[in-house]
Parts: C-alpha cells; structure tokens; sequence
C-alpha cells in the first residue's frame, strides 16, 4: 500500500505545472553544473595550486566559461548594462 501512495504522488508531482514558488528552486541541473565543472578544472590540472584552497581563492574565469560551454552561462550587470560574460569588458582581460 505504501508503495502505491509513493507511486502515485510521484507521477502527480511529475504532471502538475510548476508554480511560480517551484519554479524559483534551484534545479538538479543547476547545482550539478557547477561542481561537475570543478571537478573537470581539478581534473585537467587548471585548477591545479598544489594546496588547500577555497573555492572564491581560484581564477573564476576558466569555472564560468566551462560553465557556459555546459549550457548554464554567466551574465555581468553593471548599473543597467546586462550582458553575457564573454562580451563583458573584464572577461576580454583575461
């Protein structure tokens, strides 16, 4: 019996549109992404300070382009300026 209850409050919490309250969470994708794109620069040696650091101490750059690469890009505001990380001035300096 509890397996149905389980069965069939998954399949109406599949079918049910978002509320703007769910809408707002945070999706898989969105915290998976960033941590599989950390471990990828740890991988390849980018990210690589040969000691214990925190994350806000590495180059932010290579972590937001791979980022972008997979589909979750970065934007840069400024005042009213909007704009996408690679056509943002501080991106072209580095």
């Amino acid at each position: 019996m509890a397996s149905r209850a389980r069965s069939s409050s998954t399949t109406s919490a599949t079918t049910q549109r978002p509320t703007p309250r769910s809408a707002a969470r945070p999706s898989p994708y969105t915290a998976g992404v960033p941590a599989a794109a950390a471990a990828l620069l740890i991988a390849d040696g980018t990210w690589d300070v040969q000691r214990m650091v925190n994350v806000e101490e590495l180059p932010p750059l290579p972590l937001l382009r791979l980022q972008a690469s997979m589909g979750l890009p970065t934007r840069v505001r400024e005042g009213t300026t909007d704009v996408a990380l690679e056509d943002a001035p501080e991106a072209q300096d580095a």
